[in-house]
């Protein structure tokens, strides 16, 4: 699993394999993780926001089967530079991400954040956890714990069980999506003593 997420992280437009049962949990030790894809905004001459602007975009839309591994200790910054959103996948469009745990996530943003992803798109989200202790931090974005914002997607049988801190300063806050346009079902959140959302 590991190998092949690094693999993954270097060619981006190569879709992701699934994984095998035989291949065993990562822990990421909290060290700096380039988010998965990414979106970004160059300013143009008449600065921010300006017309002469430019959107870079680099959605996953393959399938990530984690075959019930654990991700544990995830450390995602996108707010260096221009990059806006922060999970283990900062984009997703046309995804499918099954199977998987996340345990332990530290994530800030200039835009949107979410354990599994900063903003899913037609995405399929399905047997998914998140657990532990998660703070997320955004300054002008969707803050939830699964996903920062989701749209035209189906979260099926996730569930959240963990100690949460989570900030945005513009967007909306959620215990599983922070900004939802998506089906959910069967998915439940408990937050632990201390938590803040």
């Amino acid at each position: 699993l590991e190998i092949r997420l690094k693999a993954y992280h270097k060619f981006l437009e190569l879709p992701l394999p699934s994984f095998g049962p035989d291949l065993s949990d990562i822990d990421l030790e909290n060290q700096p993780f380039d988010t998965i894809g990414y979106y970004e905004y160059i300013e143009g001459e008449g600065g921010e926001y300006s017309d002469g602007g430019t959107d870079y975009y680099q959605f996953f839309s393959g399938v990530f089967n984690g075959n019930g591994h654990t991700i544990s200790n995830l450390n995602v910054s996108a707010e260096d530079g221009n990059l806006y959103n922060a999970g283990l996948f900062s984009q997703t469009d046309g995804a499918t991400i099954l199977n998987l745990t996340i345990e332990n996530a530290s994530l800030s943003a200039s835009d949107s954040g979410g354990a599994i992803c900063g903003v899913a798109n037609n995405t399929t989200i399905t047997n998914c956890k998140i657990t532990g202790d998660v703070n997320i931090d955004c300054s002008d974005g969707h803050v939830g714990l699964l996903a920062g914002s989701s749209k035209n997607s189906t979260i099926e049988n996730c569930d959240v069980i963990a100690t949460a801190h989570c900030n945005t300063y513009n967007g909306e806050a959620g215990g599983l999506v922070g900004s939802n346009d998506s089906d959910i079902k069967n998915s439940t959140v408990t937050l632990l003593t201390n938590s803040s959302i």
